[in-house]
């Protein structure tokens, strides 16, 4: 390391969103030869979001702003400096994600940053992706039931379907913001995969599983992943990442277990339409060898 001014990567959102502002901040850190520190000032204020990363392998210090909040007079000697300074965080300049496609200013960066963003592209960090994946292996060994799965997985020519349901549909926010897949596009995906591939065995892992087994096409061998209340999706999203090939829904969540699968012959399939709102553009976050439709 040149020296110990760090990197800081600021986490909000659930998993998916949390491991890709963790791996933007460990490629500018290995870039930088600094070390990287994730603040978790975000979590404090929420009740549904949790710091999500424990029970990957990887080592890295969290920080975290004082409880206490700021004074009025603070707050305004900050507001007075950022207006005629570059804005600094934690001791380094702040860099903002400036659009939801990839910001090439992020290229550029020479010194260490604190980086506030979402960074939903894999070409943040595609020149260590390797270093990615195991940074994202489990720290401890799968939960006897998903031992079991992963047995069947790894047997099977298994297909990994993710049906991302629940806020999308109860909360209307988010249902706004992302909408949901619906049954007729997995019916079509999962035609096009039993075309393409041999005696496949469909895994659905579904936050909604009653309605998965309603509305999802059953002439394929199908085995729905009954989701568990032990917190560790971590290791449902390694069950994904087992499966050979992967039908992912409109969530960063299906999107890391798609990718952290490491085969190269791998065949995913994505949904073209990621947001209701069309106007931001995702022409970065699938990744070109997958397919959308």
């Amino acid at each position: 390391m040149k020296n110990n001014i760090a990197v800081i990567s600021n986490l909000e959102g659930g998993l998916g969103n949390q491991m890709f502002q963790y791996a933007v901040g460990r490629s500018l850190s290995i870039k930088l030869g600094c070390p990287l520190k994730l603040d978790l000032s975000w979590f404090r204020n929420q009740n549904d979001r949790q710091y999500a990363l424990n029970d990957f392998s990887f080592k890295c210090e969290t920080v975290s702003l004082a409880d206490k909040s700021p004074s009025k007079i603070k707050k305004k000697i900050d507001r007075i400096r950022n207006r005629f300074l570059k804005p600094t965080k934690m001791g380094v300049p702040v860099f903002l994600e400036k659009h939801f496609h990839v910001d090439d200013g992020f290229f550029k960066i020479k010194e260490p940053a604190y980086l506030q963003g979402y960074w939903q592209s894999e070409l943040y960090f595609k020149d260590i992706e390797n270093q990615i994946r195991k940074d994202f292996s489990l720290e401890d060994q799968l939960t006897d039931e998903r031992q079991k799965i992963a047995k069947q997985i790894q047997a099977l020519n298994a297909i990994s379907v993710h049906v991302r349901r629940g806020d999308y549909v109860t909360n209307p926010s988010a249902n706004k913001h992302h909408g949901t897949c619906p049954a007729d596009w997995y019916k079509i995906m999962m035609s096009k995969m039993a075309e393409q591939k041999a005696d496949p065995t469909f895994f659905v892992f579904s936050d909604d599983p009653e309605w998965a087994k309603s509305n999802l096409p059953n002439q394929w061998p199908c085995q729905f992943i009954q989701p568990s209340s032990d917190g560790k999706d971590q290791q449902d999203m390694a069950l994904m990442s087992f499966c050979n090939h992967h039908i992912i829904a409109n969530s960063s969540f299906s999107w890391w277990g798609a990718w952290l699968n490491p085969n190269e012959g791998k065949t995913v399939f994505a949904p073209q339409k990621w947001f209701s709102n069309k106007s931001l553009n995702v022409q970065n976050l699938i990744p070109s060898r997958w397919e959308r439709f």
